[in-house]
C-alpha cells in the first residue's frame, strides 16, 4: 500500500481537518525519511489537535511521530515558497467539501502568484533606476 492510500484511510475529521495534501519527497516516490502534509484546520488549530493527528498519520505510515512535517496553513505568515511546493505540487489526501478546498487552494495560490509577480515588477524597477543612475554618472540614493 502507498503512502497516499495509507493517508487517505487517517480519520482526518476526528481532528477537525478541512483538507490535507501530501507533498516533498514522499509524494516524489521511495527512499523518504519524513513525511510533509499541508493541513488546513477548521477554526484555530490548538495543539492537541494538531499532535493526535501528527500520532494518527505516524501510526497510519508505521514512522515515528518526529517524522511526520505539518503545515498549518491556518497561519498567515507561510513564504509563498511553501505554499507553492505544497499547494502547486502536492496532493490531496483529504477533503472535507471538493468545492471549499479547491476555492481555497485557488485562492491561496493567486495570492502568491500576484506577489510574485509584483516582486518581479519592483526588481524590474530597481534594475532601470540603476541603469539610469549610472548613464547619469550618479552613485548612491536620490
Amino acid at each position: 500500500m502507498d503512502v497516499v492510500a495509507k493517508l487517505r484511510g487517517v480519520d482526518w475529521a476526528r481532528h477537525g481537518v478541512v483538507y490535507a495534501v501530501l507533498f516533498g519527497s514522499a509524494l516524489r516516490g521511495s527512499g523518504f525519511r519524513d513525511v510533509d502534509i499541508a493541513v488546513l484546520f477548521d477554526g484555530k488549530p490548538v495543539l492537541d489537535r494538531v499532535l493526535g493527528l501528527v500520532r494518527d498519520i505516524a501510526d497510519a505510515l508505521e514512522m515515528p511521530d518526529d517524522r511526520v512535517d505539518i503545515v498549518v496553513l491556518n497561519r498567515s505568515d507561510i513564504p509563498c515558497v511553501l505554499v507553492e511546493e505544497a499547494l502547486g505540487k502536492g496532493r490531496i489526501v483529504y477533503c472535507r467539501e471538493r468545492g471549499l478546498c479547491i476555492d481555497d487552494i485557488v485562492r491561496r495560490l493567486e495570492v502568491c502568484w500576484d506577489f510574485e509577480i509584483s516582486y518581479r515588477k519592483l526588481r524590474l524597477l530597481e534594475t532601470a533606476v540603476e541603469a539610469v543612475k549610472r548613464s547619469w554618472g550618479c552613485s548612491g540614493d536620490f
